[in-house]
């Protein structure tokens, strides 16, 4: 429970305590210690110790190689938490190659229609925009969502976060009026389910409030604009770097408005 708290290193500590017990027990390379190094790497990624939470999913790899043939279920999330280390390393191509070895096991081993697989369409369409290729972060973005959708239906935060990568993913390319709409629709999904001013909402209000301005909807921005801001004012009860941006947002609206002046000092 102590990651949960943000307590990562005394999680890393309390978890190497048990490991080191039972390691003395079965040996270091016992298959029932796996989630043990997987608990301690995950720790090791939030305190930025990188290589050693790599070494350490290399590490359950061996192990699970060592006991299980190569198409066991156990090992899609081992090669997925590797591909993620990769990409903490900036080793794009060997995580996709790992990517690509946990998608072919979800295929086999569950069908197309399995939440592991759609997860892991998501994770390769953001590994492709690292490596600068919009054509299949974008498809791999649309299987994502066509797949959370068959398997959660229309009204579900998978398929709202979806909207969102979409939005994200048009509105970086140019497609202001494409980003606005899949960003609508993850916004009203979320909405239907937790409230229309619900605290997480305020980014996505401020991001329709750039795209407005983009589009040249000068009402519309302002209004998504005052929505965020309202909606963090009501959150955060003292100065916060969130409220510091949307009033940023907020001046430079003005100043393109010409309304006012801002301040040199």
């Amino acid at each position: 429970a102590l990651p949960i708290y943000g307590k990562y290193t005394q999680a890393r500590e309390k978890y190497s305590e048990l490991l080191s017990k039972l390691a003395e027990i079965y040996g270091e390379n016992n298959l029932s210690l796996v989630n043990y190094y997987s608990q301690i790497a995950c720790a090791l990624v939030e305190e930025h110790l990188l290589a050693e939470a790599k070494k350490l999913r290399q590490k359950v790899l061996e192990i699970i190689l060592q006991n299980y043939d190569e198409n066991h279920p156990i090992l899609i999330d081992a090669y997925y938490d590797m591909a993620l280390s990769e990409i903490l390393g900036t080793d794009y191509v060997a995580a996709r190659n790992y990517f690509e070895s946990a998608l072919k096991l979800s295929l086999a081993v569950f069908g197309e229609k399995h939440t592991q697989v759609a997860k892991i369409y998501n994770s390769m369409a953001n590994l492709y925009g690292r490596l600068g290729d919009p054509e299949l972060q974008l498809e791999y973005l649309l299987k994502s969502h066509k797949l959370r959708k068959a398997i959660y239906g229309n009204d579900h935060l998978q398929v709202a976060y979806t909207y969102y990568n979409l939005g994200s993913f048009y509105e970086k390319a140019g497609s202001h009026l494409k980003a606005l709409r899949k960003i609508t629709k993850g916004i009203r999904i979320y909405a239907k389910l937790h409230g229309e001013n619900h605290v997480d909402l305020a980014m996505d209000y401020n991001t329709l409030g750039h795209i407005n301005k983009h589009l040249g909807n000068k009402i519309d921005s302002l209004r998504y604009y005052f929505k965020s801001l309202r909606i963090r004012l009501k959150a955060f009860t003292r100065p916060h770097l969130y409220l510091y941006n949307n009033m940023v947002n907020l001046s430079a609206y003005f100043e393109d408005l010409q309304c006012f002046e801002l301040d040199s000092n």
